[in-house]
């Protein structure tokens, strides 16, 4: 009788603590006085407001793919929400609007890929890192702004964003992992951060309005084909900290007519 007893006080736990359901809008689960939105059940709605709980209970998470491919336009997300799951709105191709609040310390791999519509979007101040393929080929994201709580920004975070013409890095990010801005074509102008010490491999491949590039002394090293296809880069000055040079790191810079190699290359 005991063991029973014992059993089922678990048993009555273990429900209250983790538990799915649904309501008109969304489907979600419970865990630890937290909820996480986990799908839209109509994918057909164009506006969606995410409340701030559920039945008393705070929702603390979008989750993985929760409204992937659906048809929405915008979406309010409340200050109560500090994760996005990954692959959150991805294939969201009408997606034009995203209030994004503070809270947010988290945006998963691949949570805006594909978003074609989207042109703008402000990124919260206590986010730790632009995550894999988080705007990956957002066609219509004109300028961005990377907040001085950022550390790193991964492969391919923005590759693909043809209409980016504008990017803000705060010297706080110290690594820019390898295709981040790769065919941002309509890229005229970027200054590395002080606390980067390497341009990773195709960083700016086929970047082909680069015209300006600025260069610190921190820099050690430029990775190969760091700005292949760069057709517009005119001008670059290379730092004397610089030791090493990439295969095809400047492989049809065709307006690139001069450049000094330092005399630290090996």
């Amino acid at each position: 009788m005991k063991r029973f007893f014992v059993f089922t006080i678990i048993s009555i736990f273990f429900l209250s603590s983790l538990f799915s359901a649904e309501n008109d809008m969304f489907e979600y689960t419970a865990k630890h006085n937290k909820i996480t939105i986990t799908k839209l059940k109509d994918l057909t709605k164009d506006t969606i407001y995410i409340p701030s709980e559920i039945d008393g209970i705070r929702v603390t998470e979008i989750g993985e793919g929760a409204f992937q491919s659906s048809n929405i336009i915008s979406v309010i997300i409340p200050d109560t929400v500090n994760h996005i799951g990954a692959e959150a709105f991805k294939e969201c191709i009408n997606l034009s609007y995203v209030a994004m609040p503070d809270t947010v310390i988290e945006i998963g791999n691949s949570a805006f890929e594909n978003c074609f519509s989207l042109s703008d979007i402000a990124l919260p101040p206590y986010l730790n890192k632009i995550n894999s393929r988080t705007f990956k080929d957002c066609r219509s994201l004109l300028n961005i702004s990377i907040p001085d709580s950022v550390k790193s920004i991964e492969t391919d975070a923005f590759s693909g964003c043809t209409s980016l013409k504008n990017i803000i890095i705060s010297d706080s990010v110290s690594t820019i992992e390898e295709f981040a801005f790769h065919n941002c074509t309509s890229l005229s102008a970027v200054t590395i951060p002080l606390s980067c010490t390497i341009i990773s491999r195709s960083l700016f491949n086929g970047c082909s309005s680069l015209t300006n590039v600025q260069l610190h002394n921190n820099i050690k090293e430029i990775q190969p084909f760091a700005f292949f296809n760069c057709i517009n880069l005119k001008s670059i000055n290379l730092p004397y900290s610089l030791t090493e040079i990439g295969m095809s790191a400047f492989f049809n810079c065709i307006s690139l007519t001069e450049i000094i190699i330092p005399r630290n290359i090996t």
